[in-house]
C-alpha cells in the first residue's frame, strides 16, 4: 500500500498538468503560418500563358469558413488579390499578386503574404519578387474586398 504522501503528490502532479495554462487561439494562430495555394503555385512555370495560370490558380481562394446555424460558408478573397501594370521598354506588363500565406491573422494582406507573377504579352516572364515586383513608376489597380 502506497503512502498517503505519494497519493497527494500524484494527485497534484496530474491536476497541475491538466490546469497548466489557458489555450488562446488568437495567440496560437499568430505563431503559425498558414500556407495557401502552395500546390497550384508550384505547378506554375515561367513561359505559361496567362490564361493557363488563371485556370490553374482559380478566380478566388478560400481562406477559411464562417459557421452560422451549423452551416459552413467559405470565406474567399479574389485571385489574383491585386494587379499592377508596369511599363517597360518592350511594352506593358502585368504583375498579378497571389496570396500564398497568412502569417498574421489580422485581416490585412501584406507583401510578405503575396507572390507576384509577371506577365508580358500574355506569357509568364517572372515568378516571385524581382525587378518588376516593386516597380517605382507603375500604375496600380487593386481589387480588394
Amino acid at each position: 500500500m502506497l503512502h498517503p504522501f505519494i497519493y497527494a503528490f500524484l494527485f497534484l502532479l496530474v491536476c497541475g498538468c491538466a490546469a497548466n495554462g489557458v489555450y488562446n487561439p488568437v495567440q496560437s494562430a499568430t505563431r503559425q503560418t498558414f500556407i495557401l495555394n502552395a500546390t497550384a503555385l508550384n505547378n506554375v512555370r515561367v513561359g505559361m500563358k496567362q490564361a493557363q495560370v488563371h485556370d490553374l490558380l482559380g478566380q478566388e481562394l478560400i481562406i477559411g469558413y464562417s459557421y452560422q446555424n451549423a452551416v459552413a460558408s467559405p470565406i474567399t478573397i479574389p485571385n489574383p488579390y491585386k494587379t499592377r501594370a508596369v511599363k517597360t521598354a518592350k511594352g506593358e506588363c502585368a504583375v498579378e499578386y497571389y496570396v500564398t500565406a497568412v502569417r498574421r491573422p489580422d485581416g490585412v494582406v501584406s507583401d510578405d503574404e503575396l507572390m507576384p507573377l509577371t506577365f508580358c504579352n500574355g506569357v509568364l516572364k517572372q515568378k516571385g519578387w524581382g525587378n518588376w515586383g516593386h516597380a517605382p513608376n507603375s500604375k496600380s489597380s487593386s481589387r480588394e474586398n
